[in-house]
C-alpha cells in the first residue's frame, strides 16, 4: 500500500479561506491481494498516517487488489453536508471509501506524510503489549523544484507516476487533474512506455560515417 495522490491545495471556494475540506490523501494497493490496514492477529490494531497529518485508519478496513482509500479532513459520517459537496467536487461514486476527519492538514508549502502499519505487540518485559509502528510508506512533497511547482490553488494535486518506485523521488511525482478513488493517469499500470521498431543492423569499412533512423510509437 503506498501514498499515491495528495491534493494539498484545492481551489479557494471559502473566499480567501484556505480550503481544507477539499484536501485529501489517497491510499492504493498495488498488490494484486486485498491488503488488511490493520494487524490480523490483532485486528484492533490498524494503520495510521502520521508527519503532516495524524490519524489512525478504523478498525475493519481491507483494500482490494488495486483498490483505492481517501483519507480527508472532515468526518464523513457527522459531517454528511461537507461529504456530498467534496463527492460532487470530484465527482465521486457512493462507492468510493472516505474516511476521516485526520488531524492537521496538508501544508501547501511542503511537508512529510508517512503511513505506518502496527508490528505484533511486544511480549514480555516492561514494554509488554506496547504496538511498535512500521514505516510502510513516506513523501516529502514540496512546491518548489525539482517538484511539480503548480498545485497551489490551481485545481492540480500531486500524483505518483510509477506506484511502486520510491516515493521521495520528486521525478516520480507530477501534477495533474485530481483522480482520487481511481487509477492516476500517469501511473505504472496505464502509462506504458514507447515502442522502438526494429532498426537492423547496418555495417561499413572503418572509418566511414554511418546513420541510422528509428521510430517510436508511444501505446498511451
Amino acid at each position: 500500500v503506498v501514498i499515491n495522490e495528495l491534493m494539498l491545495d484545492p481551489r479557494p471556494v471559502f473566499g480567501t479561506n484556505n480550503n481544507t475540506r477539499d484536501e485529501f490523501i489517497e491510499l492504493r494497493n498495488i498488490t494484486a491481494q486485498p491488503a488488511p490496514l490493520f494487524d490480523p492477529a490483532a485486528p484492533t490494531n490498524t494503520w495510521k498516517l502520521g508527519g503532516a497529518v495524524d490519524f489512525t485508519l478504523p478498525p475493519g478496513l481491507t483494500l482490494p487488489a488495486g483498490g483505492h482509500l481517501l483519507v480527508v479532513g472532515f468526518d464523513p459520517t457527522w459531517q454528511p453536508v461537507d461529504l456530498n459537496a467534496f463527492r460532487a467536487v470530484y465527482g465521486l461514486s457512493p462507492t468510493v471509501t472516505i474516511v476521516g476527519p485526520y488531524q492537521g492538514n496538508l501544508n501547501n508549502a511542503g511537508e512529510r506524510v508517512k503511513l505506518y502499519k502496527p508490528d505484533p505487540p511486544q511480549v514480555g518485559g516492561p514494554d509488554a503489549g506496547f504496538v511498535p509502528s512500521v514505516l510502510v510508506d513516506s513523501v516529502r512533497y514540496d512546491v518548489l523544484e525539482p517538484w511539480p511547482t503548480n498545485v497551489n490553488a490551481t485545481g492540480l494535486s500531486l500524483q505518483r507516476v510509477v506506484d511502486a518506485d520510491f516515493g521521495d523521488d520528486p521525478v516520480n511525482w507530477q501534477a495533474a487533474t485530481p483522480t482520487p478513488g481511481a487509477a492516476n493517469p500517469t501511473s505504472a499500470s496505464t502509462n506504458l512506455p514507447p515502442v522502438l521498431a526494429a532498426i537492423g543492423q547496418r555495417s561499413g569499412p572503418e572509418g566511414v560515417l554511418l546513420t541510422f533512423t528509428a521510430s517510436a510509437t508511444d501505446p498511451n
